[in-house]
């Protein structure tokens, strides 16, 4: 068969970090990667057999799968992760960083080892530490994609609750509503996952634009399709932010680093349904695709080949080399939701987010140093 044209597409040769690839979208993207000769997949997995096995089957002399596990909802585990990635490396650096890795929203709060949400802590705070971790192993014009999801959209009308809804206001709501998933007064179990889920994706839109901004490119400090209020607002903000010691990333390489957020779309054929909500769900959804298609769901279905493939283009393909602080549907460039685009959110929600993300880590004063970071 005649070569994919992306394959031919590149702007960049190196070394590209997947997290949790042992299935699903995570793995299709390996798998098309691995078919390009200029890269290096380092598949990033709790499992480590699991991702061997995925390996070999992609190309065993592209994939590479370190001894040390990345358990994304630990926060020693994606320290331990980030030390052996950075020796493996040695004077190499990381072209691209895929935080593909996730879990769904299951209706009982499962705790982690420092006593967050599982769900949350996987899909947002396990991948913001290893991002900053890795920051000084990344190469000039790197790349960063986090994984997001329609849900983080109440205007998608996907089924799950709005995230944006009973946002925190306080610190100490931040720390109960997002870190520790406790339910809002009166929300059943059920909702209360899956509104753990869709905000924890929230997050990592949020999450991009915020450390767009810090990574100190004007260029790529507004995200995409805000009004002009926001925008305007946000120049005069990023204008104080460059005055002061301690925002913006002092790394040689950080305003040539660009992140963007992508919706795979709603993927049926892989297991994340079933873990999510069951695998009785997760059958009937599968069966019922056909019908599926023509209902309002129908515009989110994909396959995760075609998934996995816009993921991994997203990545290293050059028609995107010059984007950052987007929110991608696929490969195509939309507006994020409203609440995720707001000059409150924008101006205040992020930043929050970020402080908080630093002391949830628990980042010390060290590792902040190392990622370009003054203390704050």
């Amino acid at each position: 068969s005649s070569a994919s044209p992306f394959l031919l597409n590149i702007f960049m040769t190196g070394i590209v970090v997947v997290t949790g690839c042992s299935q699903g979208l995570g793995r299709k993207c390996v798998e098309y990667l691995a078919k390009n000769e200029e890269f290096t997949v380092i598949l990033a997995c709790r499992n480590i057999q699991s991702a061997r096995e995925v390996a070999e089957k992609a190309d065993t002399n592209k994939c590479v799968v370190l001894d040390t596990p990345l358990n994304l909802s630990d926060c020693d585990s994606v320290r331990c992760y980030a030390t052996a990635i950075k020796k493996w490396l040695g004077e190499r650096k990381i072209t691209s960083l895929i935080n593909n890795a996730g879990v769904g929203g299951y209706p009982k709060i499962k705790k982690t080892a420092q006593g967050f949400d599982e769900i949350w802590a996987t899909n947002h705070l396990g991948h913001f530490l290893l991002t900053l971790l890795l920051l000084p192993s990344m190469d000039i014009n790197c790349r960063i994609v986090n994984v997001s999801s329609e849900v983080h959209d109440k205007d998608q009308q996907t089924p799950l609750p709005d995230p944006s809804e009973h946002w925190p206001i306080s610190d100490e709501q931040y720390t109960t509503y997002l870190a520790e998933g406790i339910p809002i007064e009166g929300e059943s179990e059920n909702t209360s996952g899956l509104r753990r889920y869709s905000r924890s994706k929230l997050c990592n839109v949020m999450f991009t634009y915020e450390l767009a901004r810090r990574l100190g490119n004007r260029q790529f400090a507004i995200p995409a399709l805000v009004t002009e209020e926001v925008e305007s607002a946000l120049i005069k903000m990023q204008s104080e932010d460059e005055s002061k010691d301690n925002y913006l990333c002092k790394l040689p390489s950080a305003s040539s680093i660009t992140v963007i957020a992508m919706n795979p779309g709603l993927m049926i054929d892989t297991g994340f349904i079933s873990a999510a909500m069951g695998w009785f769900v997760a059958y009937l959804a599968y069966f019922s695709l056909p019908l599926l298609r023509l209902s309002p769901l129908g515009s989110f279905i994909r396959s995760s080949d075609q998934s996995g493939m816009d993921l991994g283009r997203l990545a290293v393909g050059s028609e995107f080399k010059e984007v950052s602080s987007c929110y991608f549907n696929g490969i195509t460039k939309q507006p994020s939701s409203l609440f995720s685009r707001s000059l409150e959110s924008i101006t205040i929600h992020q930043r929050k987010l970020w402080t908080h993300s630093l002391k949830w880590a628990a980042v010390t004063p060290e590792e902040l140093t190392a990622a370009g970071f003054s203390t704050e």
